[in-house]
């Protein structure tokens, strides 16, 4: 009773909610209404002021602005979250196969939803098969899920260590279900789908010859290829992309500062106080199994040595205890004994393999743990120095008997670092099967069970989807429209990513002879490419650092070749005295190491998102200009040199004068051009903007443009004609000039093309300002107020990205006034503008038409073509003096960067 009374004693007393006062008012409870007394309280308040209290923050409003918005508020009608459990319940492991088969697909879509820039807070991970692989039982999903999963997070690697969707951060931030979680390697799980696969094929089969129905075959066949679609993507990621990108995880290894050993013998090292010793000791040796074979071998040897040392069988038979101690010490100095030998026969097999092959007989020798030679066991020797290629370390317990002071560290054998190259031809070959197994899927996806009213929406009417399964996921940033293709726009999405799969594996070898290909490809192939396309074309040409396709050779190279073939620089012919004057070569050295710099950068940027390429790009072009100083330095000392050895009278003579600087030059202008081409595809700049716009781009860009060409034209017959072998009539050398010539015809035909495509793009450009001045003269463009100051603030912003460059390419509105005569435009009469539009389309369309436009490289002369004839018709047309027609610029969706002009009733 005592007690009782203390422990009541002891209870606190509880307030009354009701009288509880705070801020000197008593709290209102959820029934009250407090609308009245809110208003009453904001009405003495101003614009800009806010209600608060004690210990509200303004980090505060946008939470209670957020409250039960469905978009904002995570919590929202999430009292009830699917699980993997509840799935199974409405029937997820059923033997329903065309159920499955939407699953699936609806899986596959959601990947698509993921790489276009959604969350996977709100696309994969509502499918509860995926966050919880590991509580699975049935075999076909078992495996679908853990691909899938797989390949989700090799792709958010690859993604991640490229680093180009910088725009998208929230996509792709740290995921908690990547971190702490133990994943299936690669190919166990391939091994696995494929096993399923033979499993349903043959089920199928089964079934069809005991039913006679064929669509059992077809739909155990669908199902098959999805599988067969994660297991050839997993395959080509690896072929493709290092194992350190594409699984952070590799192999499952933990680093323990310079030692690396399996995640699953870490506990039994840590239990056996080994993680000192004996981990070094593991850690050099590949994996477990060749340890496990040596292990092997010294028990062989061991158990050999001791029969031969106990000779006859009468003397095995002793007292067994007795036996067992003295077998024991003599297994304990036999293993140790046997270590050293192989130790000893691995580095003097080395030593000789390093030695001249003077004498056959010194490879015959074997040197034996005590330095005898051991004739009777060379052979056997030999036999287990191939099967151990290196047992400096060993996971056996007898191993840790071997003492690690008695060996230097100059006696460990360390292993080669070998380069990781990417497979181009066997990723060719799956690209190919995985067009075909898209191509089957996108045949057969209707045999999914489909969707309420025949729409796919966003997947919850599947058992395992829903939208808030993993709503912890969802990144804490302001919502975007989640859009969630359907299951046929998805298949034919991933037809398109098979293609350019291809590409990759085809076009990426060949583009780096030079730096121009290089770039021609990337550029072509970023316009219509996913992040993850465009992140595995970075990783390919750039699989660890700076070397190209993972080969010994590094980017300086190409860009070497580019300067050599089209301007041929005096520091780079072997016959010029610069090429051995040491300041030069060095002068040159800090040149190609800026050049190499700036054009990693600009080859990274194809790997974004167009907005971010026009970031990078702005980044290029500045440091582009500042190589010109470096090339200036290059070219001072270079002319310097040539009047020093008297090989000139002056240094205009030099056949390859400026050529350097012409070449920092030409890429910069190039770089601009496609600065602005980004622009056009973006649809950022509007007609009334077009007259200077295209002012700069023909005027400015392409004029500039055609006399670096013409300069690399002049400077390589110019060397032509001054080298001795094209003078030579020494039949030895009659082949290698045939070809050099042949070389430089090639060449030169490349340059003419290009020099008549900028031709054309000035022609086209004055045509279109002039055309633009008529539509706006005839009110069909319509020019915001503000006057000639608005157009003056337009054109600056427009051409912001060149105001550090000076001239010729820093310009200015008073010199885009004074060029163009855009006020005399405006003066002119109209048809005489249409007239004379007319014939600049019909000049640039007659030089374009000089040239064989089937040329592959001539992508530009095509469409350059096409738009000068599409506008030529048009002028003509009006040039019949057509009335109340609607005039309008239209764009082609391949080449949206010139105007063509569409005329309608």
């Amino acid at each position: 009773m005592s007690d009782e009374k203390e422990a009541k004693s002891e209870k606190k007393e509880v307030p009354d909610p009701e009288k509880t006062v705070f801020g000197g008012r008593k709290p209102l409870t959820v029934s009250n209404d407090v609308s009245a007394e809110f208003f009453e309280l904001c009405s003495g308040l101003e614009v800009g002021e806010l209600v608060t209290v004690p210990m509200f923050q303004l980090s505060d409003v946008m939470s209670a602005i957020e409250l039960l918005e469905p978009k904002m508020d995570v919590g929202v009608n999430s009292h009830s979250i699917k699980t993997l459990q509840s799935a199974i319940q409405q029937g997820l492991y059923e033997e329903d196969m065309p159920m499955q088969l939407a699953i699936m697909d609806a899986t596959i879509a959601m990947l698509v939803a993921w790489l276009e820039g959604s969350s996977l807070g709100t696309t994969l991970w509502t499918n509860v098969m995926l966050t919880n692989v590991h509580s699975m039982d049935h075999p076909m999903f078992y495996s679908f899920s853990a691909g899938m999963n797989l390949l989700v997070r090799n792709i958010y690697s690859l993604i991640n260590n490229v680093g180009n969707l910088e725009e998208l951060p929230e996509d792709f931030n740290p995921q908690s279900h990547f971190m702490g979680t133990k994943y299936t390697p690669r190919d166990e799980i391939i091994n696995l789908m494929r096993n399923q696969m033979e499993c349903i094929r043959s089920a199928g089969e089964f079934w069809n010859n005991k039913t006679g129905s064929l669509r059992v075959l077809q739909i155990s066949s669908a199902v098959a290829s999805r599988l067969d679609f994660i297991a050839i993507l997993l395959e080509i990621m690896a072929v493709l992309v290092p194992p350190e990108i594409e699984d952070p995880n590799y192999a499952h290894k933990i680093h323990l500062g310079n030692t690396v050993i399996d995640e699953k013998d870490y506990e039994a090292f840590v239990e056996g106080g080994q993680v000192g010793k004996t981990v070094e000791k593991a850690a050099k040796n590949k994996d477990k199994t060749e340890a496990a074979e040596t292990v092997q071998q010294v028990k062989t040897k061991v158990e050999k040595n001791n029969k031969k040392g106990n000779g006859k069988k009468g003397n095995k038979k002793k007292d067994k205890k007795k036996g067992k101690q003295a077998g024991g010490e003599k297994v304990d100095k036999n293993v140790e004994e046997v270590i050293d030998s192989i130790h000893q026969d691995k580095l003097q097999q080395k030593k000789e393999q390093e030695k001249p092959k003077s004498s056959p007989k010194s490879l015959e020798k074997k040197i034996q743990p005590g330095g005898k030679k051991n004739d009777q066991n060379k052979e056997e020797g030999e036999e287990k120095t191939k099967e151990s290629p290196c047992c400096s370390g060993l996971y056996c317990d007898e191993a840790n008997d071997v003492d690690e002071e008695e060996i230097d560290d100059e006696d460990y054998e360390y292993e080669e670092i070998i380069q990781f190259t990417p497979d181009f031809a066997k990723a060719g070959m799956l690209a190919q099967k995985f067009i075909k197994c898209c191509e089957h899927i996108e045949h057969t996806y209707h045999l999914g069970r489909r969707g309420p009213d025949d729409l796919d929406l966003d997947y919850t009417w599947l058992m395992p989807f829903d939208a808030k399964a993993c709503v912890r996921l969802i990144p804490a940033c302001f919502p975007r429209n989640v859009k969630i293709p359907t299951r046929k726009e998805a298949v034919r999405w991933w037809r398109n990513c098979a293609q350019r799969i291809l590409d990759i594996s085809h076009c990426t070898p060949n583009s780096v002879k030079d730096v121009y290909s290089m770039f021609y490809f990337a550029q072509m192939f970023t316009f219509n490419s996913c992040v993850f396309t465009k992140s595995l074309l970075q990783v390919c040409m750039f699989p660890v650092d700076n070397h190209l396709l993972g080969k010994s050779m590094t980017i300086g190279e190409p860009i070497e070749v580019a300067l050599k073939t089209g301007f041929i620089p005096q520091v780079l012919v072997k016959d010029s005295p610069v090429y051995n004057d040491q300041i030069a070569c060095n002068l040159n050295d800090t040149f190609m190491n800026n050049m190499m710099k700036c054009i990693i950068t600009s080859y990274s940027s194809f790997g974004c998102n167009l907005t971010r390429q026009r970031d990078r790009l702005e980044m290029a072009i500045e440091e582009l200009a500042q190589l010109q100083f470096h090339a200036g330095k290059l070219e001072t000392r270079t002319d310097e040199v040539m009047l020093a050895s008297n090989m000139i009278d002056e240094k205009q003579q030099n056949v390859s004068f400026h050529s350097v600087a012409t070449f920092v030059f030409h890429n910069l202008l190039a770089i601009i051009h496609y600065y602005f081409e980004l622009g056009f595809y973006m649809d950022l700049y509007v007609p009334y903007e077009f007259p200077y716009m295209f002012w700069f781009l023909g005027d400015v860009d392409a004029r500039w443009m055609l006399t670096t060409l013409e300069r690399s034209q002049e400077i390589q017959i110019n060397y032509w004609k001054g080298c001795s072998l094209s003078t030579s009539v020494n039949p030895r050398h009659q082949k290698e000039k045939q070809q050099k010539e042949e070389q430089l015809k090639k060449r030169l035909a490349g340059l003419q093309c290009s020099i008549m495509n900028q031709f054309a793009m000035t022609m086209i450009s004055k045509g279109i300002i002039k055309m633009s001045v008529v539509l706006v003269r005839k009110g069909m463009v319509k020019i915001p107020e503000g006057g000639e100051e608005a157009e003056r603030l337009r054109f600056e912003r427009r051409f912001e990205c060149l105001q550090n460059l000076g001239p010729p390419l820093t310009v200015t509105y008073e010199q885009y006034k004074l060029t163009s005569g855009i006020d005399a435009l405006y003066e002119e009469d109209i048809s005489l503008l249409i007239s004379s539009a007319c014939d600049h389309f019909a000049s640039a369309k007659a030089q374009l038409e000089k040239m064989d436009i089937a040329i592959e490289q001539n992508r530009d002369t095509i469409n350059l073509h096409r738009i000068a004839k599409a506008n030529l018709v048009a002028t003509n047309l009006l040039k019949l003096g057509l009335k109340d027609r609607k005039m309008e610029w239209g764009f082609y969706e391949d080449y949206p960067i010139y105007p063509y002009l569409k005329i309608s009733n």
